[in-house]
């Protein structure tokens, strides 16, 4: 693995993937494996968020519940780091997930130490990193 990358200074950009639990891609939910070619590739994080109910581009609205929960649910996946880093990203997730819709926004990170406790790690550090 690189050595880590310095905390990023200005603006960073997440990027936001949609898809649902049925998606698949090489055998695997495509969730899956945009996470793993996430960390494959040095992206600093990321989060896959279920979501209980919506409705996309077919205009189908799906929920889940108790007795039938639906395979189709919406699944997003999250990840901020440097514009750069999101960017080099995409041309991946063009190859894995051509028809799935993909948010990018600029955002601003903010950590807020614990009370009673240092700093502690950066937030923005690179996976398995000390910083």
């Amino acid at each position: 693995m690189e050595a880590p990358r310095p905390r990023p200074a200005g603006a960073l950009r997440r990027l936001t993937v949609f898809t649902d639990l049925a998606d698949r891609c090489a055998g695997r939910p495509r969730y899956a494996e945009i996470v793993r070619l996430g960390r494959q590739r040095g992206l600093r994080g990321m989060s896959v968020l279920r979501g209980i109910g919506g409705y996309g581009r077919s205009g189908v609205v799906r929920e889940g519940g108790l007795l039938r929960p639906p395979r189709d649910l919406p699944v997003m996946v999250v990840a901020v780091d440097t514009a750069e880093a999101i960017e080099s990203f995409l041309p991946v997730l063009e190859r894995i997930a051509p028809e799935n819709l993909i948010v990018l926004d600029e955002v601003r990170a903010v950590r807020f130490p614990a009370p009673g406790r240092g700093p502690g790690p950066d937030p923005l550090s690179r996976p398995g990193s000390s910083a």
